[in-house]
């Protein structure tokens, strides 16, 4: 076949491919230097940041365990408990089991607690407290430390805190960050000597020194020469690398026939010297690929200039336009799925599949959406079909309760208070959050009525530690369990049985459970309790059942809460429910359970 080399076309394409190969060869080269420059500078910056990132978090926890120290060291409580005692003898026990109060107290005080290896304090009389640390406490271990290195030199480490790192005295726990204070207290006369002896885990370093190291060399030097870096760096790198800092500050230093830019800080809480070394070789292009890259670069801008030649331009905007035709569609409220924008196979079909599960994920949500909506409107609804005219009961039983007190009736009191409390708080809705110490009270009300109805069959144990008073709950949540307890779990038993009440946190999450005795479930009982607590039965106070709990923590929460049932036919039911851990403004309220 002929070329006709004076046709427009062939000019066209001699002159697109001459203008491609120029401008690819000069902008690659010129791009390469420029964005060399700029890799190297970024990098820089980069470091400098994360050196200075690094050097806050390591003086943030470095600070926090010595602060822990010093309080420790200075309470007048654990001062005055190491004052006399001496093991062994009649007080010994009581005042090591209250000087380790205090010093758990402070402990779980303390951002880095979970590096506390270990807290002791002592006297040389023998007499030692441990606190509860993540390492087991030894009777040996006052020994082992005054046999240390450390002991030996602890007015130095008290002047220059961390200033090495030592051997734990237990060999098997490997180095360590060790501190000692004196423990003394204005007021608290000492006829012996006593100490506060801390070991810190070398992973308070290495953890924030470990998501670094992926791109640089990053250790730490104490003062009397000891490093701290993460196992499996090279070791010669890190030495050198320390020489180079002390004879030059930073700069850069050449190791294995690779260049390296050396910095250092000195941390502030301690003395110690944080290095990072960049690897300057490995960020630069040798010229082999050099030359590769802009071969490669020019080859296919060749290709691409050729081929957009010969194309037809509605190759392209044919699907462009279909995309656009179903992304206005959507903008109508139309989320239906549409094959047609997947069909090519390029990044514009990527973006067509992207653009259908977007869809699909809208079209989805938009029917949760409904389905919550729903739900919470059912659930009021039932709950306002359940109310009745609050200010003529109250009016009625607050006569019962006055003619109760006139005859000295003290049941018919407590019953007509308990039932008075329940309806006043239940007008009010279900839907708004209490305080735990509320809605502990709310129930509290409810198995007093109970108590008196079956004959005091059952008792209620409370177990919830007072420091979750203060969370917030959703109002009658505990009440339905409960009663779901008494009626299908300790009535039908026939014997008194035993509702107990506990609660923990884990995380951003608040736990409570409700374990009774009773006469348990199988789980095609348990599903059937689900399904008549979704209907509701007549039996109940208030129409609200454990799947309509359940429905509401969700909507609340979010799917991951709500409540889940643990039982064993004949033995158990447990309860457990999981909500968001919140906290409000704690208000006196009358006793709770148990």
């Amino acid at each position: 076949m002929r070329i006709n080399t004076k046709s427009i076309k062939f000019k066209i394409i001699v002159a697109v491919t001459f203008l491609v190969i120029s401008v690819g060869v000069i902008s690659n080269l010129f791009l390469y230097q420029y964005l060399n420059g700029i890799i190297l500078e970024k990098s820089r910056a980069m470091n400098g940041l994360y050196l200075s990132n690094i050097q806050v978090q390591l003086d943030s926890n470095l600070r926090e365990t010595l602060n822990l120290g010093i309080l420790c060291a200075n309470d007048p409580d654990v001062a005055e408990g190491l004052a006399d005692n001496l093991p062994d003898t009649a007080n010994s026990g009581k005042e090591a089991l209250r000087v380790q109060k205090i010093l758990n107290t402070y402990l779980h005080s303390c951002a880095t607690e979970r590096y506390i290896r270990r807290l002791i304090v002592f006297n040389e009389g023998g007499f030692s407290v441990h606190a509860v640390t993540t390492a087991f406490g030894e009777v040996s271990d006052v020994q082992e430390i005054m046999n240390s290195k450390i002991f030996k030199q602890w007015n130095d480490s008290l002047k220059s805190p961390f200033n090495s790192v030592y051997q734990s005295i237990n060999k098997y726990d490997g180095d360590c960050l060790t501190l000692i204070f004196p423990i003394s207290s204005p007021g608290v006369l000492q006829n012996r000597h006593s100490y506060l002896y801390m070991e810190v885990d070398l992973k308070a370093v290495m953890d924030i020194l470990n998501p670094y190291t992926k791109l640089n060399d990053i250790f730490v030097r104490t003062s009397d020469g000891s490093y701290i870096a993460i196992p499996g760096k090279d070791s010669g790198l890190i030495i050198q690398a320390a020489n180079f800092i002390a004879l030059n500050q930073n700069g850069t230093m050449k190791y294995k026939n690779n260049l390296y830019e050396v910095n250092s800080q000195k941390l502030q809480s301690a003395k110690m010297t944080l290095y990072d070394c960049i690897n300057v070789s490995s960020l630069e292009l040798d010229s082999q690929k050099i030359y590769y890259t802009v071969l490669i670069t020019i080859l296919t801008s060749i290709l691409i200039a050729v081929g957009l030649l010969i194309l037809f331009s509605n190759y392209i905007t044919r699907p462009i336009s279909r995309l656009i035709y179903r992304i206005k569609k959507i903008a109508q409220n139309d989320f239906s799925f549409d094959p047609e924008i997947e069909r090519s196979k390029d990044e514009i079909g990527e973006i067509g599949g992207v653009v259908n599960e977007m869809s699909s994920s809208i079209q989805q949500l938009l029917n949760e959406t409904i389905e919550n909506s729903e739900k919470q409107k059912n659930i009021e609804i039932a709950l306002l079909q359940s109310q009745v005219n609050p200010h003529f009961l109250y009016n009625t039983l607050d006569s019962i309760h006055w003619m109760a007190v006139v005859q000295k009736n003290p049941g018919i009191c407590n019953i007509t208070r308990s039932l008075t409390n329940l309806l006043k708080n239940m007008s009010k809705g279900f839907s708004s959050k209490i305080l735990l110490s509320e809605e502990l009270s709310l129930l509290n009300d409810y198995t007093t009525i109970q108590s008196i109805r079956y004959l005091e069959t059952f008792e209620i144990v409370n177990h919830i530690d007072s420091k979750y008073n203060s969370c917030l709950i959703i109002k009658m949540t505990l009440q339905p369990i409960v009663e779901n307890s008494i009626f299908h779990g300790i009535e039908p038993k026939g014997t008194c049985g035993t509702i107990t009440l506990d609660a923990w946190d884990e995380g951003d999450y608040l736990y409570l459970s409700v374990h009774d005795n009773g006469v348990g479930m199988t789980g095609e009982e348990i599903q059937q309790l689900i399904r008549q607590s979704k209907k509701g039965t007549r039996e109940t106070m208030n129409g609200i059942g454990v799947a309509n709990v359940d429905a509401r923590l969700k909507i609340t929460y979010g799917k991951d809460c709500g409540i889940t049932i643990d039982s064993v036919k004949g033995e158990y039911t447990k309860v457990t429910i999981k909500i968001r851990k919140e906290e409000g403004e704690v208000r006196n309220v009358p006793s709770t359970p148990g």
